[in-house]
C-alpha cells in the first residue's frame, strides 16, 4: 500500500511505507525514505541538511514491546534509554535469527561497531526477529553479546518502522515459497547483484577474512575483498545455521521474509535510518559509524540509496548470473554435508567447539515422569545426572554471570565438579550443604529461586518435572540454593558497591559493562560481591551477603580468601561442556572447500 504525502506520517505508522521522497508533513516530520542504502552492495548514504531532525520514528515505538535475551522478560522498547537531548542510541533491527542476512550483520556489529560504541558510551539496542530463546541461541552461537539483544516475536517493531515485509505481503503462501523468488531478486530488489558480489570480490570493500595470520585469500591480494571471499563466509554461516536451525528459526514461520533495518536516534529525532531493501541488503556499518560520529556533531544523515548506472556490459553480468547460480548450487551441496565435516574440522562461530556447542543445548531426555510428573510411578524417578549437567550448561552458558553458575565454577575449583559433586571440595563452596554441588541442585537454584530466570531454556525440563502436584523426590529433596541472593539483586550491589568504591578487589571486571550501560555485569558477579563485602563488611549494600554467609558460611564467598575472578567466561561457567578436542584442520578448511566447490563450478561452466 502506497501512503500519500499528507498523510505520510500516519501510514506509515501503521506499517505502510511512504513512496520514494515522501516526507511527512507537520506536526511529525519523518525523514524521505527511497530505496534504502545497501551497505553490502556498496550504496552510499548521503546527508540531507537544513530540515528538522525526524521525531516520527520514535515516536512510532510507543507501546512496541520486546523481550530479552538474557532473561525472557518483556519490555517496553523505548524504556531501555532515557531519550536525552545529547543521547545517542544505535538500534540495529536484525532479520530472524536463523538467516544469513543477520548473522552476517552480526558479526559485523560485533567486530567492527560494538566496540568503537563502548568506547564512545553509545549504547546499541539490537533486536531481532524470533523468541527469546531464539535470540540465546543466536548469542551463543556468534558470541553476539546477551546484553543488549532483544526478540521480537510479532514484528510489531519492523511493522511500525515500515520496514519490508518481504515478498507478496499477505499472500496465503507458504514464507518457505516466498523466499525462493526473492533469493532471485523478486521482491528482494539488490539481492542477486549481492550474490554475485559475494563470488566476484568487491575491490571498493575490505577483505572479509582480516586475520593476523595469512589466509588462502591472500595469493589474491590483500586489502580488498577478494573473489569468493564474502561466498565462503556466508557459506560457513550456512553450515552454522542448519543444525540450528530449529534453535534459531522463529516459531512464526511469517517473519522469514521480514526485513530489517537501522536507526540512530538523537534524542527523540532520527538522525540515520537505513530500510533493507532485500536479503542480504543489510547497513554498511561504515556509514553506520559515520552517522554517530555524525549524531555526535549534531549533523544528520538520513539514508538513502546513491544512484547506479547500469552495468556497462549486461552480457558479462548475465554471465556473471549464471555463474553465481552454479556455484551457489554447488556451494549449498557442500553445506548439506559441511555439519559432518564442521565437527572434524573445529569450526568455531563464536562460542565455541561444535562440541561445546552440542553441550550447550538443553538436555533431550524422554520420560513420562518429566511430563506427566504426578503419576505414582514417578516418586523415585531419577532425572539423568548428565541429563541435569547439560542443562546447567546451557543455563550457564546463556548467562554466565548468574549466581549459580558462580557457585558451578567455585565446585569446579574445589574439585567438586559434574564427575564428583559430593566430594571432599564441597565443603569450600558449603559448610552446612554436601548438595551444593549437584548439577541438579544448582539447576534448581535457577529455575526455582532466582527471580525472572525460570523462563530460560535450561529450566525447561525442570519446570515440568518440578510443576505443583509433581511426586518427584528429586524435586523435593534438592530444593536448590535458596540462601543466594539473586542475580538481579547481585547485579545492582556490585554495580552501586564498585561504582562509589572502584578500588576494591574484582570491580575492574565488573565496571567496563556497568560503565557501557549493559544491562548485566559482565563478571562473576557473587565472586566480586563477596571479595567487596569481606573488604568492607560494614558497608549497606552488604546485607544480602550478611543473610548469605549466616545462613550458610562458604569458605569461598564468605571468607576475605582470594579468589580467581578471572575465570567468568561462558565456556568456564558451563561446568558441563567438555574440554574442546584438539582442532585437527582449521575453519578455514570448510571455507577451502566452498572455495574448491566454487571454482570447480565455475571451471566447468567456462569450459
Amino acid at each position: 500500500m502506497q501512503c500519500g504525502a499528507a498523510g505520510a506520517a500516519r501510514c506509515c505508522r501503521q506499517g505502510h511505507r511512504a513512496p520514494v521522497g515522501v516526507r511527512a508533513m507537520a506536526p511529525a516530520r519523518r525523514p524521505a525514505r527511497g530505496r534504502p542504502a545497501a551497505a553490502s552492495g556498496g550504496d552510499a548514504a548521503v546527508a540531507v541538511g537544513g530540515e528538522p531532525a525526524a521525531a516520527s520514528d520514535y515516536a512510532a515505538l510507543r507501546g512496541v514491546k520486546v523481550l530479552s535475551a538474557a532473561d525472557g522478560f518483556e519490555t517496553e522498547l523505548l524504556s531501555l534509554w532515557a531519550p536525552g537531548p545529547d543521547t545517542t542510541v544505535v538500534l540495529p533491527f536484525l532479520t530472524h535469527f536463523a538467516d544469513l542476512t543477520s548473522w552476517e550483520y552480526a558479526q559485523k556489529l560485533r567486530q567492527k561497531v560494538l566496540p568503537v560504541m563502548r568506547e564512545r558510551g553509545v549504547q546499541v539496542i539490537t533486536v531481532g526477529l524470533g523468541s527469546a530463546d531464539n535470540a540465546r541461541a543466536f548469542a551463543a552461537a556468534l558470541d553476539y553479546p546477551l546484553d543488549g539483544l532483544y526478540a521480537d516475536p510479532t514484528g510489531a517493531c519492523y511493522a511500525a518502522q515500515g520496514f519490508s515485509p518481504g515478498f507478496l505481503p499477505g499472500a496465503a503462501v507458504s514464507p518457505v515459497l516466498k523466499l525462493l523468488p526473492m533469493l532471485a531478486g523478486i521482491g528482494s530488489p539488490g539481492t542477486l547483484r549481492e550474490v554475485i558480489r559475494g563470488y566476484v570480490g568487491d575491490r571498493s570493500a575490505g577483505p572479509v577474512f582480516e586475520a593476523a595470520r595469512p589466509n588462502p585469500f591472500d595469493i589474491l591480494g590483500t586489502g580488498y575483498q577478494r573473489p569468493f571471499e564474502l561466498a565462503t563466509l556466508r557459506l560457513m554461516n550456512m553450515v552454522g545455521i542448519l543444525p540450528k536451525w530449529g534453535e534459531l528459526s522463529p516459531p512464526n514461520s511469517e517473519l522469514l521474509v521480514q526485513q530489517g533495518g537501522t536507526l540512530v536516534l538523537r534524542g527523540r529525532s532520527t538522525v540515520f535510518k537505513h530500510v533493507d531493501s532485500g536479503i542480504l541488503k543489510y547497513t554498511d556499518v561504515g556509514a553506520l559509524l559515520a552517522a554517530v560520529d555524525g549524531a555526535a556533531a549534531q549533523r544528520e544523515a538520513i539514508a538513502r540509496p546513491a544512484g547506479r548506472a547500469l552495468p556497462a556490459n549486461l552480457g558479462a553480468m548475465a554471465r556473471r548470473a549464471g555463474l553465481a547460480a552454479l556455484c551457489t548450487l554447488v556451494a549449498l551441496l557442500v553445506a548439506l554435508a559441511a555439519p559432518a565435516l564442521a565437527q572434524h574440522s573445529g569450526m568455531d562461530h563464536g562460542r565455541g567447539t561444535p562440541a561445546a556447542a552440542a553441550a550447550a543445548a538443553p538436555a533431550n531426555v524422554s520420560d513420562p515422569c518429566i511430563t506427566a510428573p504426578s503419576a505414582p510411578s514417578c516418586a523415585d524417578f531419577k532425572y539423568p545426572h548428565a541429563a541435569a549437567v547439560a542443562d546447567l550448561a546451557t543455563l550457564c552458558g546463556a548467562m554466565h554471570f548468574m549466581a549459580a553458575c558462580s557457585v558451578a565454577r567455585a565446585c569446579n575449583a574445589s574439585g567438586a565438579g559434574p564427575d564428583n559433586p559430593t566430594g571432599p571440595g564441597a565443603a569450600n563452596v558449603s559448610e552446612e550443604n554436601p548438595d551444593v554441588c549437584r548439577p541438579f541442585n544448582l539447576v534448581a537454584t535457577v529455575c526455582r529461586h532466582d527471580t525472572g530466570m525460570s523462563k530460560m531454556r535450561g529450566c525447561a525440563n525442570y519446570n515440568a518435572m518440578c510443576a505443583n502436584g509433581s511426586v518427584v523426590g528429586m524435586c523435593r529433596n534438592l530444593t536448590g540454593l535458596d540462601t543466594l541472593p539473586t542475580t538481579r539483586t547481585l547485579n545492582d550491589r556490585v554495580r552501586s558497591l564498585c561504582t562509589d568504591m572502584p578500588g576494591h578487589t574484582g570491580c575492574d571486571l565488573c565496571l567496563p559493562s556497568f560503565r557501557a550501560n549493559a544491562t548485566w555485569g559482565d563478571c562473576d558477579l557473587l565472586a566480586v560481591y563477596g571479595t567487596v563485602c569481606a573488604e568492607m563488611p560494614e558497608m549497606e549494600g552488604c546485607a544480602e551477603w550478611e543473610a548469605m554467609c549466616s545462613a550458610d558460611h562458604s569458605p569461598t564467598f564468605c571468607a576475605g580468601h582470594d579468589h580467581d575472578h578471572s575465570n567468568h567466561t561462558a565456556d568456564a561457567a558451563a561446568p558441563a561442556a567438555p574440554k574442546a578436542a584438539a582442532s585437527g584442520a582449521p575453519a578455514a578448511r570448510v571455507g577451502a572447500l566452498a572455495l574448491l566447490a566454487a571454482a570447480a563450478g565455475a571451471a566447468a561452466l567456462l569450459l
